[in-house]
């Protein structure tokens, strides 16, 4: 287990109260105001943030905007050891010109981040369980995105993508913190749109200026240079294998005709049947599949002959039957197209099938599956399902690090309403994976004995296990490609069972291809931390007046940033440990040295703490390891850190009734409290308060 970092503390005497009178009051008011409304704005945070770091390390000699852009600039050319960080691509337009996009150099910003404590130990840390060799290289996996800055619903005049990478080594813990991505490029759309081929031409020239250079090649390893003495030089080999996207980024890269066309996964044989042929009742837009069986998924070398025929027909073909080509494949015609790339093909770089990554947050719980179903589900449970679902809400209590508002709010009856018009049901990813253990268990509890109702609740329940499978059951590492396919076949009859069929939409199909993206890739991946990643280049492109030089100043800033953070340790903390120790409060600092008899300089406490798998914080109701032959389970007071001990006091609660059916326990409060190994806790908990003792929904593992 790794020792736990400890933060040093540095105790600042308290200001006398006597010296600030009551009279000097106004005038340091005055003072404060007067600094706020004669500087441009910044946040009362940022201010006090700038305050603070004047007041302790003294006035900066050179502040004037120029040496601001200088010191970001000298900070930047520290850094290369392959080159310049930031490099120029040179991309033909369709104006006959060429157009300037600032990408990363990778080898260079690899070299740089190895000099950092946090991602230098995020790297060691995955060299150590997969080390990486010419013949047994990592994965970069390749992440793009279309960002509106600023307001999503105001005119969408600085849209840019962002384009960010990672290695598929790291652990799902890790892939899921937003600082182990590395930003490679943030273009505004409509530069990107003057560039022949879009999208898909500047991510092919962002492979090549990866994979095939002169000066490195990362398939016969790049040396990360020993950053201090003592510290091991780090030789990573690695390959192109992932492409991760939504799907609307599919189309722009892929040239993919997406969810509405024919033919709209590239993937498989699956087309949606044309509108001449249908039943005049028949209103579905989508063809499914039902059965794994009766699905052909295509070789990669068949996705690109098709790619090879598309570009022979488009100057064979007179302009209607070349758009019914490319209506019958599924693809879109574009110069300097990702897939038709010749020195892709010609270094084997381009594999369709394996690099093709559909993305399930975006699928299950971002406007994807669940927010379909359960609309389908209250609308077959009956009107008043939504008030009373309101209502039931209301008496559980989510663990602190599920920052989610209300949910209740979500089934008011201005949101039903509002539901009702627009067919379906919406909330936000994280809403709706806090959502999914506390109705299902409402379905469980009430409504699946009811045989009228039941083919609605297990259609619904169905679907459920697959996100969990891979939510949850990817972090257990109980999710395989066998049992996530046949929770997928599940899913789709329950759909037909309860009659809900016709209005699946193509995200539902994704679904299928998921069990080969986990055999080939080890895992699937979800986007929340590339959305979250998104906030850092909204920060520094909503702002930005000047747009002659936008690329170039927005990537020095983000890359700045960067460095920056990721210099501090701490940032891949591995559990168990605290989250921000502090020395406790005089009264727990005398119980903790009676109690581990030691003096207070090494006791330490927090509100919050990293555990095996996972957050915990205090006033949360904590499933424990069972010690004694049955569950055990209690309520922190507070995380605690003593010579030879970390943990936690808890009131320990004892169980009175489990319920495997429905997944769920309920304990009575002993008022007992007991010192617990951070170790020996599992997880947080949902849970309500009955006059027979505490609910909980256990975890879903």
């Amino acid at each position: 287990m790794e020792a736990t970092v400890f933060l040093k503390f540095q105790l600042t005497p308290l200001l006398a109260m006597a010296s600030c009178s009551t009279t000097s009051r106004p005038a340091k008011f005055a003072r404060l105001e007067s600094l706020r409304r004669k500087s441009p704005y910044v946040s009362q945070s940022a201010l006090a943030g700038i305050i603070a770091d004047i007041r302790d390390n003294g006035l900066p000699d050179n502040t004037s905007r120029a040496s601001m852009q200088r010191a970001t600039q000298f900070s930047l050319e520290q850094h290369d050891q392959y080159g310049p960080l930031l490099e120029k691509l040179q991309l033909p337009n369709s104006k006959g010109g060429s157009t300037t996009v600032y990408v990363t150099n990778v080898a260079t910003y690899l070299a740089a981040l190895y000099r950092s404590d946090s991602y230098r130990d995020l790297l060691l840390r995955a060299y150590a369980l997969h080390p990486c060799s010419y013949q047994k290289p990592w994965g970069l996996c390749i992440y793009s995105d279309e960002i509106v800055p600023g307001n999503v619903l105001g005119p969408a005049s600085r849209k840019h993508w962002g384009v960010y990478a990672n290695f598929l080594q790291n652990s799902l813990e890790d892939l899921g913190n937003e600082l182990s991505w590395m930003v490679l490029c943030c273009a505004r759309t409509n530069l990107v749109n003057e560039v022949e081929g879009a999208m898909s031409h500047l991510m092919a020239a962002m492979v090549k200026n990866i994979f095939c250079r002169e000066d490195y090649d990362p398939a016969l390893g790049i040396l990360l240079p020993s950053p201090a003495p003592g510290l091991p030089p780090l030789r990573l080999f690695f390959s192109f294998q992932m492409v991760l996207q939504d799907g609307a980024s599919q189309k722009a890269t892929w040239c993919s005709r997406g969810d509405a066309a024919l033919k709209y996964c590239l993937l498989c044989d699956v087309r949606t049947q044309p509108k001449h042929e249908r039943d005049e009742d028949d209103d579905a837009a989508v063809a499914h599949v039902y059965n794994l069986e009766d699905m052909r998924i295509f070789s990669s070398d068949e996705i690109l002959g098709s790619y090879d025929r598309l570009a022979i027909k488009q100057s064979t073909l007179n302009k209607e039957d070349f758009l019914n080509w490319q209506k019958a494949c599924g693809l879109t015609w574009q110069k300097n197209m990702f897939c038709l790339d010749e020195t892709l093909r010609s270094k084997n770089l381009v594999h369709p099938k394996e690099q093709y990554a559909h993305d399930w947050m975006h699928c299950c719980v971002s406007n994807g599956t669940f927010q379909m179903v359960l609309f389908w589900l209250f609308q077959s449970l009956g009107k008043e399902s939504w008030k009373l679902f309101e209502d039931y809400l209301k008496h559980w209590h989510l663990p602190k690090h599920l920052k989610v508002s209300k949910l209740e709010a979500l089934f008011s009856p201005k949101k039903v309403t509002s539901y009702k018009k627009q067919g379906k049901f919406s909330c936000q990813a994280s809403e709706a994976l806090t959502l999914i253990p506390i109705l299902s268990f409402w379905l469980k509890a009430i409504f699946l004995k009811d045989a009228q109702l039941r083919p609605f609740c297990e259609a619904f329940l169905w679907c459920m296990d697959v996100i969990l499978l891979l939510s949850e059951g990817q972090k257990s590492c109980l999710t395989t490609k066998q049992n996530l396919q046949a929770a997928v076949a599940k899913c789709f009859a329950g759909m037909v069972s309860a009659g809900w069929q016709k209005n699946m939409p193509p995200k539902f199909h994704w679904q299928w291809h998921f069990g080969d993206e986990l055999a080939h890739h080890g895992k699937c991946i979800a986007c929340f931390a590339t959305e979250r990643k998104h906030k850092v280049l909204k920060k520094y492109s909503a702002a930005r007046e000047n747009t002659q030089s936008f690329e170039l100043s927005c990537m020095k800033e983000i890359l700045a940033e960067e460095l920056a953070t990721l210099m501090e340790p701490g940032h891949f903390l591995l559990g168990p440990a605290l989250i921000k120790g502090h020395p406790p409060t005089k009264k727990l600092a005398a119980f903790l040295t009676k109690t581990f008899e030691c003096d207070d300089g090494h006791v330490f406490s927090s509100a919050a703490a990293k555990l095996l798998a996972g957050k915990a914080y205090k006033g949360d109701v904590v499933l424990l390891k069972s010690l004694q032959g049955e569950p055990e389970a209690g309520q922190v007071w507070v995380f605690i850190e003593a010579p030879g001990f970390l943990g936690c006091l808890v009131n320990m609660f004892k169980l009175k009734q489990y319920n495997p059916s429905t997944g769920s326990a309920v304990w009575e409060d002993t008022s007992q409290r007991a010192l617990v190994q951070l170790e020996d806790v599992v997880a947080p908990m949902i849970y309500c308060l009955l006059a027979e003792g505490i609910r909980t929904l256990l975890p879903w593992h």
